[in-house]
């Protein structure tokens, strides 16, 4: 796998890819499945998978009150744990301050559409993006269809009655 530091850094062989984005923080069976659905559609059209991510975790910048933040599992045990799933190309955008007040439309025109061109974007039930989590499913639907890439979106994975997600298993292990 690929792992690409900053969106300057992304080649063109990346253009047209399938993606799929978030913190991914555990890669817990959620983040899984995500990835698995991710590759598949990916070799399914024979386009590149990508997951798109940030470093720093935007919470410890966005909340640096809330002391201390725990991460799941460190940056390379993420990446490795990403690699071992087949994905192609792993893209880390640098997270600041300066960056959280990226729009919704700034980042799916200027990165999704102008960098990367993407042809298909695979989401999670609760994923939002852009200053103030202004973007959801549907803005990002709505993008896709004046601009030409399809948006796919997962349901929660659930064990037992239980929604699997990385701040629920931070707090299990913070007990």
């Amino acid at each position: 796998m690929e792992v690409i530091k900053g969106s300057e850094n992304i080649s063109a062989d990346l253009r047209g890819a399938v993606v799929t984005i978030g913190n991914f923080d555990g890669v817990h069976l959620g983040h899984r499945q995500l990835f698995r659905r991710l590759v598949a559609e990916a070799r399914k059209v024979q386009r590149p998978a990508v997951v798109i991510s940030f470093e720093p975790h935007p919470k410890s910048v966005l909340h640096p009150e809330r002391r201390p933040f725990y991460l799941i599992t460190s940056l390379e045990e993420k990446i490795r744990h990403i690699a071992a799933l087949g994905v192609d190309a792993l893209i880390l955008i640098p997270f600041s301050l300066a960056y959280a007040r990226t729009t919704a439309a700034e980042f799916i025109d200027q990165f999704l559409w102008e960098k990367l061109a993407i042809w298909k974007i695979i989401i999670g039930h609760d994923y939002t993006f852009g200053q103030g989590k202004e973007g959801s499913a549907a803005y990002l639907s709505e993008a896709g269809r004046r601009l030409g890439f399809a948006v796919e979106m997962l349901g929660a994975v659930q064990l037992g009655d239980t929604t699997i997600s990385s701040t629920r298993i931070r707090e299990a292990i913070l007990g």
